[in-house]
């Protein structure tokens, strides 16, 4: 029972210097602090060892009795040898020791028959410790040495408690304790310094007066130089602030108060962040810089808006440097007032702006007066382009018209003189068609008097078509039906037998219109449509119906097709593509339509035959709409 005892207090024990170990590490990174921290997790692994009851007769036991103090004492005779060498560079010595660790724990857990002979080697290294520190303590005098010897001796005698049967368990748990608490000693009034290793210590007591004295003297001197440095700070032009790396104002001069009109007592010892003096524009820019420095980071000089204390607002050009003031980290900050030169740059750069809108605006006037002569350019061009092809259409239809009046003229004199001797022949040819009836004759002379017929009906149709063509009469505007003058144009016109014909006649309203014009399109059309289908014969269809107030009257042939480029040219007056006839025919039609307010087109299809639609308003200029 008082082995469990003591392997939980010795286990608790190792657990509290292994953290206070840990901290003294994570401080200053000292790898000797490191290895006793290493030592006292080692020993918290061995002791726990100890809790199990029974577990002290086993042979895992019996190897940790052997190999177990091993880095213990290895670990204190290390670093006492080190001191005594004053090594400045410990990993040589502490990879010694995380050797012996190692081979110390492989020993514990694999079961090898290698012995060390505790009895001899622990007693050995032991003796060897205490001499090197009494060596120590007796040639420098020095409170850590007598430490180590202190806690080798206290080692010693708690090892040597518990080998000796009978012994008390509180002899051991002191003799445990004490070793512990001198060998953390040795550290705590321990100090480093170059090349002293964990030797030098600040308890020094044949040093702790000339140390007071030096820091005397290092007061007087910062007083003085404090005093200096405020002197210097003043000398200067512009306003300066000193602060610490929490934003704290820790020194102004005199131009600090005549900037801000905040006096000493109001800014020294505050945090500018709580000062209202300046925006929070600025207050973040001024931490964004402040954080910049404390990392190490130069910062360019940099300009900030600040308030007055009466309110008024002035801007400042910042410029810092980092420095060490009171053994603090601080800024040494210097402020130029650039107001005026700010206000003058915010005028200039108004009045800069205001020649850029109104060099804009000009450039906008004298770019759209270019637009405006531009358009009003090509308008006079359009305009002189437009007159001209009006002169020259008038010039051509003045032509035009001369010719045709003169055509018209002489078609008039010569349909005169023609229609006497015309119908002169043809009373002949009807006296020898009587006379010779009762007579037998041969049939070319029938044939001939057939054909003396035909030329004459066809003469007859030319001297008509030009009368018709140069005729001036008024139309004689009457209300008439177009379907039965559909009927009565068609009945009029002789058709061949291969030439089929359709009429589709919708229901129409009757309009004012000249009934014999009307009737001459309609026979004009159905003739050339005939006439188109001569060959190879086919359908002719003409229909008739309403559309948005016109009346149209559609003829469809399917005969050879006008070809495109005569389509343009279909109605002007004697053309034609015909081997006979003075092509007037769709002159006429177009003519006696226009005199109606109507309008006539032609679609074609070269081989498959044409359409013709004449659109007759139902209700003409002046005229009464009749239904």
């Amino acid at each position: 029972m008082g082995s469990i005892l003591l392997g939980s207090y010795l286990s608790v024990l190792s657990v509290v210097f292994a953290l206070f170990f840990s901290y003294l590490f994570q401080r200053d990174k000292d790898k000797r602090k490191l290895m006793f921290m290493l030592v006292f997790v080692y020993s918290f692994f061995i002791h726990i060892a100890e809790m199990i009851p029974g577990f002290e007769n086993t042979q895992i036991q019996s190897k940790i009795a052997e190999w177990g103090p091993l880095p213990v004492i290895s670990a204190i005779l290390i670093a006492i040898l080190s001191n005594l060498l004053r090594q400045k560079d410990f990993r040589n010595s502490f990879k010694i020791f995380l050797f012996l660790l190692a081979t110390s724990v492989v020993m514990m857990v694999l079961p090898l028959p290698v012995s060390l002979q505790p009895e001899l080697l622990y007693p050995v290294i032991s003796m060897v410790t205490i001499v090197v520190s009494v060596y120590l303590m007796l040639r420098r005098r020095e409170v850590p040495d007598l430490m180590f010897l202190l806690a080798m001796v206290c080692f010693t005698l708690a090892e040597v408690g518990r080998s000796i049967t009978g012994s008390g368990i509180e002899f051991v748990v002191f003799s445990y304790t004490c070793a512990h608490m001198f060998l953390a000693l040795v550290f705590v009034t321990a100090r480093e310094s170059e090349g002293s290793g964990i030797a030098s210590f600040f308890a020094l007591e044949r040093e702790l007066e000339k140390t007071r004295q030096e820091l005397e003297i290092s007061q007087d001197k910062l007083v003085k130089a404090k005093f200096k440095f405020k002197s210097l700070v003043n000398l200067i032009a512009d306003p300066v602030v000193i602060i610490d790396h929490k934003g704290h104002i820790l020194e102004i001069n005199d131009k600090v108060v005549e900037l801000t009109g905040f006096s000493k007592e109001e800014l020294l010892g505050k945090s500018f962040l709580k000062i209202d003096m300046l925006p929070m524009k600025s207050k973040a820019i001024a931490i964004k810089s402040l954080a910049k420095r404390m990392m190490g980071i130069d910062v360019k000089p940099y300009e900030i808006e600040a308030n007055k204390k009466s309110g008024e607002t002035v801007y400042l050009e910042v410029n810092a440097k980092k420095i060490e003031y009171e053994d603090k980290s601080a800024d040494l900050v210097i402020f130029h007032d650039i107001t005026e030169r700010k206000m003058m740059g915010e005028k200039l750069e108004k009045y800069a702006e205001q020649l850029e809108e109104e060099v804009k605006e000009r450039t906008k006037t004298l770019k759209e007066n270019e637009e405006k002569l531009r358009r009003y350019s090509e308008h006079l061009e359009e305009l002189v382009e437009e007159r001209t092809r009006a002169l020259k259409e008038s010039q051509e239809l003045l032509v035009k018209s001369e010719r045709l009046a003169a055509i018209g003229q002489a078609a008039t004199l010569v349909g005169h003189d023609l229609r006497n001797p015309l119908q002169a022949i043809e009373n002949a040819t009807y006296y020898l068609n009587t006379e010779l009836s009762n007579l037998p004759i041969s049939q070319k002379t029938t044939g001939t008097l057939q054909a003396m017929h035909r030329s004459i009906e066809y003469a007859d149709k030319i001297v008509k078509d030009l009368q018709s063509f140069a005729s001036k009469r008024e139309p004689l505007f009457r209300e008439i039906d177009i379907n039965a003058i559909v009927k009565e144009a068609f009945s009029d016109v002789k058709k061949p037998e291969n030439i089929e014909t359709i009429i589709e006649l919708g229901q129409l309203p009757k309009i004012e219109a000249d009934k014999d014009m009307i009737k001459q399109i309609f026979v004009n059309l159905t003739i050339n449509g005939i006439q188109s289908m001569k060959e190879k014969g086919g359908p002719l269809k003409i229909s008739t119906k309403k559309s948005n107030g016109f009346i149209e009257i559609s003829f469809k042939d399917t005969g050879i097709g006008i070809k495109k480029e005569n389509l343009k040219k279909l109605f002007t007056p004697f053309f034609t593509t015909k081997a006979q006839g003075m092509g007037v025919g769709l002159s006429i039609c177009k003519k006696f339509v226009e005199i109606h307010d109507g309008s006539i087109k032609a679609e074609s299809e070269e081989g498959k035959g044409s359409i013709f639609t004449v659109k007759l308003p139902i209700q003409r200029n002046g005229g009464v709409k009749r239904d």
